[in-house]
């Protein structure tokens, strides 16, 4: 198999669920984009048992943020930081800053995970997982 037929097949394998095709313009240096992540991330907090709502306005104490997926009742959620959805300009560090006194406080649960973190679906699963395993330790998710 070319190296080109691997990729794609690895791409549409993920967790046994068929991902759409992506053209070679849609590709991206670390291989996926920013919907691609979204539908990563959505698929794991769910299956932690989250009721995700997608581009959620969060707006509390002066913050305000579009976050990629949030459940309002549990407090948590996710932000994927990507170059293609504009989020180096909306999400700046003052923004990241308040929600990081929140969530050091226990009142928030949020995954902020940046693009050029998360270089392969397997890192992104990786530590979506690792965060919502903590997010079960800390009691947040039963």
């Amino acid at each position: 198999m070319a190296a080109s037929e691997t990729d794609r097949t690895s791409r549409q394998r993920l967790a046994g669920v068929r991902l759409p095709e992506m053209t070679e313009q849609e590709s991206h240096p670390h291989g996926f984009t920013e919907a691609h992540g979204r539908f990563i991330l959505k698929r794991e907090f769910e299956t932690a048992g989250l009721r995700i709502t997608e581009d959620f306005a969060f707006s509390e104490d002066g913050i305000a943020i579009n976050l990629d997926g949030f459940d309002p009742e549990a407090r948590a959620g996710y932000e994927f930081i990507t170059t293609e959805a504009g989020d180096r300009t909306t999400v700046t560090p003052a923004i990241i800053d308040a929600l990081e006194q929140k969530m050091d406080a226990g009142t928030l649960h949020i995954f902020l995970v940046d693009e050029f973190e998360a270089m392969t679906e397997e890192t992104l699963t990786f530590a979506a997982i690792q965060f919502l395993k903590h997010l079960h330790r800390r009691g947040v998710l039963k």
